[in-house]
């Protein structure tokens, strides 16, 4: 059975919303950031392995022996077996285009090996000797990334810091107006407007790099940064 709402009702739920609005006139909406900075300590090396041959079989069975040759050689080095990766192989035939017919020519096989480790001169050195043999000329690629420790104590840290900034930033806004803050009404972390909150700057970085006199490659890894933002939103009241 339904009853009807008597006007009282409807007057004290009105004049309860008049309250709440006249105890919370007003919001103050603050962003508050910060970045911070670390040496990277792992180093990243990609080395792009190719070979060439005539026949299918020929290809694969270079590519693998290959394949194992650099490993090894990298493990005698002393790179842990683990810290070695690769992507799967692949083959394909490669072409020769004369006045208009193409001609098969042979086979390309290729295999990506990445290593990942925390950053250590002499075996960075070991590492660059190895490449220097004429059977493992196939180029590289060097760069530092952030371990995931330091991802996590730079995230709780810039995290910290945004909010203490939203809140200096609050506080003397509030007092600009001779208001006060009363309460927060929202956070908003993780999403703004469609800009990425968390930035980092890994994966590959960029590095000085300098030849010493025994030809031995010194690399300067830069600083990185994480950056974190936060938005909260405060109730504010004379």
């Amino acid at each position: 059975m339904k009853f009807p709402i008597t006007l009282p009702v409807i007057v004290l739920a009105a004049i309860s919303q008049i309250a709440n609005a006249q105890n919370y006139p007003s919001i103050l909406k603050v962003q508050g950031e910060h970045r911070v900075y670390a040496v990277p300590e792992i180093l990243e090396v990609n080395i792009p392995l190719q070979v060439k041959d005539v026949s299918y079989e020929a290809c694969s069975s270079q590519l693998v022996r290959t394949y194992n040759d650099l490993s090894n050689a990298l493990v005698k080095a002393g790179i842990e077996k683990d810290q070695i990766k690769s992507s799967g192989l692949n083959i394909q035939e490669f072409y020769n285009y004369n006045e208009r017919e193409r001609k098969l020519e042979g086979y390309t096989g290729s295999i990506q090996i990445y290593i990942k480790m925390p950053h250590d001169d002499a075996k960075l050195q070991n590492i660059m000797r190895t490449l220097r043999d004429d059977r493992f000329k196939f180029g590289y690629n060097l760069g530092f990334s952030l371990s995931e420790k330091q991802k996590e104590t730079l995230e709780a840290d810039a995290i910290k810091s945004a909010v203490a900034d939203a809140r200096a930033k609050a506080d003397a806004m509030a007092e600009a107006l001779g208001m006060k803050l009363i309460a927060v009404q929202e956070i908003n972390y993780g999403y703004t407007e469609g800009r990425q909150d968390f930035l980092t700057r890994d994966k590959m970085a960029m590095a000085t790099r300098e030849m010493s006199d025994t030809g031995d490659l010194q690399l300067n890894p830069q600083l990185q940064e994480v950056y974190r933002n936060v938005g909260v939103i405060w109730h504010i009241a004379k």
